[in-house]
């Protein structure tokens, strides 16, 4: 019986696999009628590179921070803060401040982002991109969707993806339902009993 002598990856490879870009996509606004669409050349920023280079603004920090740590992403989070903010508990002008900032902090992030045309964060707050575009963009960073307008295919990593390189499955709730939004982590241990009761 031979062994197979395992393949480390080198760094040029490596570096050739990585999804960051820069992409070249069609934003919502740049379709057209006679299939002369306009691109946009974006990179997928890393907001964590951003904030140790000091890229991010000091009063944006702290959201940053928060918003980039939260597990299930940074629409998940605002989600969260925004529910919150709705029952208009203790903490209502916290809730409020950090909401915004993560607004403001969208727009750091799409200015970062986008390479070609050159834009600025005050740019993007201003209205110059219209709202669509701003949304596709977070998505790309986000790492929600990798097809855009024109439905081209990006070569992005979505988290979708990524849960199955983590080989999570549907949750099963409680009474039996099986197919609840929340995934269940599958550890490196095989499930013999493939989740039946």
């Amino acid at each position: 019986m031979t062994t197979q002598r395992k393949k480390i990856v080198t760094k040029s490879r490596w570096t050739k696999a990585n999804d960051v870009g820069p992409h070249l996509a069609v934003l919502p606004s740049g379709l057209s009628a006679d299939g002369n669409h306009e691109y946009v050349k974006f990179i997928i920023p890393d907001p964590a590179q951003l904030l140790r280079t000091g890229r991010i603004p000091n009063h944006l920090r702290e959201a940053a921070i928060v918003f980039t740590s939260h597990p299930d992403g940074t629409d998940e989070m605002m989600r969260e803060l925004v529910m919150t903010a709705a029952f208009r508990g203790p903490g209502q002008d916290t809730i409020t401040n950090v909401i915004s900032a993560g607004h403001d902090l969208a727009h750091v992030l799409v200015a970062e982002m986008v390479v070609e045309p050159e834009i600025t964060a005050e740019e993007v707050a201003g209205g110059v991109i219209p709202e669509l575009d701003v949304r596709m963009l977070l998505e790309f960073a986000e790492r929600l969707r990798k097809v855009d307008a024109a439905g081209n295919e990006l070569p992005i990593i979505t988290q979708d993806e990524w849960a199955t390189f983590r080989r999570e499955r549907p949750r099963v709730a409680v009474n039996g339902d099986v197919g609840t939004d929340e995934p269940a982590v599958v550890g490196d241990v095989p499930i013999v009993d493939d989740g039946e009761v």
